[in-house]
């Protein structure tokens, strides 16, 4: 076969070192791994009622239950989320590791392991394809799709090279355009559901040996351009630097705990801590985000949840964040402004019977996963969508295991 133009430049040898990289989960990042999968699945048990056709007699393949769980997992708008990336590519790995898992009858061990390999694929192609990259397409279905190749060539135990031949599968055939989250109307879930499919497609035709594009990245026919990569991605490097522009994916994710939009939650958080300190009538509320989400946060699409002059409003009333109503007298009070604060962090100013306060929070909540307080919102998530089913995520691995098969 003819070599890659770019074989030597740091995008293709981060693909070459993600194929080869080995598990090193540490403990910390293990125990992670068991609260996504059960939040996981606390989702997808609430979003399977949301689609009601599932339950005809479909085909119950790999595939399109890696498919239904993707939809399942995803309908709630409440999968978790990595704040550097900024995708949502849990449910496309969740999804394909434990469809795949069950196919092959590995061990939850192995799932869970797959699971890492995922997060850690897609974390770092989010990061790899960059800014730009995310304002054009979709980038939880352009990386997922690489997380979903990564978590089940570890179940179907692919080579090295046959993990770099579904790579390159996946990103020949890749795509989702950023209009399915701007118009904030439920289309992101098959985005995430094409990527899980495409990357299961992927690693099957790899294991048949089907030819694959050398260089997958130059212009004007290759990734770079088309997909609008940064330049300098492609200039040459050194499989040290690669090797150190890999992220986990596991330590930056984060739950989605409040019932809204995940880039109000640092708002809410925000707003509730104000709400500690100043319990009296609210005069005020001005609430700051990143100018990069202006457009998504006009509230002229996808009702409330996208609404978060209306979120931290309810907030400001029930001074809880898990309760979100609709009170018309503090909206009106509440004013929504946009500065060069990072995407997903706030600034929450609340006026209380003459007395002001700020609050600034650079980084939403989800990711303290030992904290008290988080720990309670996590669990009234599930409870709240699963009923007292959600005591069943606290068991075993083995069990939770179980649980999804159940769903399938």
């Amino acid at each position: 076969m003819p070599s890659s133009s770019n074989e030597n430049s740091l995008a293709e040898l981060v693909l070459r070192e993600l194929v080869s990289a080995e598990d090193d989960l540490d403990q910390n990042n293990k125990n992670i791994l068991e609260i996504l999968l059960r939040d996981f699945l606390a989702c997808s048990v609430s979003g399977r009622r949301k689609y009601a056709a599932s339950q005809r007699d479909f085909s119950h393949g790999m595939t399109q239950n890696a498919l239904r769980l993707g939809l399942f997992g995803s309908a709630d708008d409440l999968d978790d989320v990595d704040w550097i990336g900024l995708t949502h590519i849990g449910a496309i790995i969740w999804s394909t590791a434990i469809s795949s898992g069950i196919e092959h009858k590995v061990s939850i061990a192995k799932v869970l392991s797959a699971a890492a390999r995922g997060y850690r694929t897609g974390s770092t192609i989010a990061r790899l394809f960059g800014p730009t990259h995310r304002s054009k397409w979709h980038v939880t279905a352009t990386s997922g799709v690489f997380s979903s190749v990564s978590a089940a060539a570890f179940i179907f135990d692919l080579t090295p090279e046959q993990h770099l031949s579904a790579f390159k599968l996946c990103a020949i055939n890749m795509g989702g355009l950023s209009q399915a989250g701007f118009e904030r109307g439920g289309a992101t879930q098959f985005n995430r559901g094409a990527a899980i499919t495409l990357g299961l497609s992927s690693v099957e035709a790899a294991l048949m040996g089907a030819a694959h594009v050398q260089d997958i990245w130059s212009p004007p026919r290759g990734l770079a351009e088309n997909f609008a990569i940064a330049p300098e991605k492609l200039l040459p490097s050194t499989q040290k630097l690669a090797r150190e522009f890999v992220v986990d994916g596991i330590s930056s994710t984060s739950l989605r705990l409040f019932p809204c939009t995940g880039f109000a939650h640092a708002a809410a958080l925000a707003t509730f801590e104000l709400r500690q300190e100043l319990p009296g009538t609210v005069t005020s509320i001005e609430v700051e985000l990143s100018q990069s989400i202006a457009p998504l946060m006009d509230g002229s699409r996808g009702g409330n949840w996208w609404n978060p002059r209306a979120a931290i409003a309810a907030i400001a009333h029930s001074k809880d964040p898990m309760v979100i109503s609709e009170p018309e007298h503090l909206i009106e009070k509440t004013r929504l402004v946009f500065s060069n604060i990072p995407v997903g962090g706030a600034r929450v100013t609340l006026e209380s019977e003459g007395v002001a306060k700020t609050i600034t929070h650079l980084k939403p909540p989800g990711a303290n996963y030992s904290s008290p307080r988080e720990i309670k919102w996590r669990n009234e998530k599930w409870s709240g969508m699963i009923g007292e089913g959600y005591k069943n995520l606290s068991a075993t691995s083995s069990d939770l295991f179980d649980i999804a098969k159940l769903l399938l």
